[in-house]
């Protein structure tokens, strides 16, 4: 048999592979974990149907397996080959034993010391990412994964289906990713950077400090309504959320994209750092507090002034 059949593939072969099991989907593709014929190494294979794609998108899914197959950083996963049969595309990776984060945060409560390792391991690849001119434009959950659970800052990030490299040719206004991670220019549809993949991170971090839940998304929320709570969003944060963590969190989730932190930022930050010091006061803050002091003097003069006038007895 020359590849994999349609259906679930249970008790089918390809020329490439030995199937074990389904273990997810991808952007563009099915996810399989399978036995390299040629190597015998356990891996993930993303299987892509070339008839249910444009010759446009095909060339975009290549593009991937290019743009993995130069990346070699401990929190990206690692590309193993790619292949071709008539009708289907094969992309392998290494293979990911812990499963992903959106099974981790589920209605689980994650402190915020191991929250902060899962996020700097996140950043470490965005960073190395960037670095190169790629955006990932697809963050979420479902596509970091935990390569040992003992050390979370090990995490990989995974499916490059939809990444891009910046540059002349590249196309960044066309909107892609899963709706509630992305950025408000993403999803106007506006020109965008790399600044998307920041925002993505922050609602991660939200996600992993709340038990799973969305800081804007709610479950009767229409696609219109929720890009229009894009546009002017409401940060709510529970008790657990600590000041430090809601520091870098709106230092993530600014509007306009050039005042989000950069990944390096972000690593520097004394939450992912995990150092308790007092945050500096932004100038709003200062001068919200000296009204405050103003008030208390202007208080306590009141007093004096009124004790000099009635003393007591």
């Amino acid at each position: 048999m020359e590849e994999f059949d349609s259906g679930d593939y249970h008790d089918k072969f390809s020329s490439f592979y030995t199937y074990i099991r389904t273990i997810g989907k991808g952007s563009f593709g099915k996810v399989v974990k399978a036995i390299d014929k040629y190597t015998g190494i356990t891996c993930a294979v993303k299987i892509i149907k070339k008839s249910s794609y444009s010759d446009e998108v095909l060339s975009a899914l290549r593009f991937e397996s290019e743009i993995l197959s130069s990346l070699d950083h401990p929190n990206i996963v690692k590309f193993l080959h790619v292949r071709e049969s008539d009708n289907r595309i094969f992309i392998g990776m290494e293979y990911i034993r812990g499963g992903n984060l959106s099974d981790l945060i589920q209605n689980k409560t994650i402190s915020e010391s191991k929250a902060a390792k899962i996020m700097t391991g996140i950043f470490r690849a965005v960073e190395y990412l960037h670095n190169r001119g790629i955006v990932h434009r697809d963050l979420k959950p479902a596509n970091i994964l935990i390569s040992n659970p003992k050390d979370l800052t090990t995490v990989k990030v995974a499916d490059f289906g939809l990444c891009t490299q910046l540059g002349i040719f590249s196309r960044t206004d066309e909107k892609c990713g899963t709706v509630i991670y992305m950025a408000p220019e993403l999803a106007a549809g506006k020109n965008y950077n790399k600044e998307v993949d920041i925002w993505s991170c922050g609602i991660i971090m939200f996600k992993l400090l709340c038990k799973g839940k969305h800081p804007l998304y709610r479950q009767k929320d229409t696609k219109d309504s929720y890009f229009a709570k894009l546009q002017n969003p409401k940060w709510v944060f529970p008790k657990n959320f600590s000041p430090l963590a809601q520091n870098l969190f709106l230092k993530l989730m600014k509007i306009p994209p050039i005042e989000r932190y950069t990944a390096g930022q972000v690593l520097a930050h004394p939450w992912i750092l995990q150092k308790n010091i007092a945050i500096p006061l932004t100038y709003l803050e200062k001068m919200r507090q000296l009204d405050s002091d103003m008030k208390l003097r202007g208080f306590v003069y009141s007093l004096l002034f009124a004790s000099l006038i009635y003393p007591s007895n």
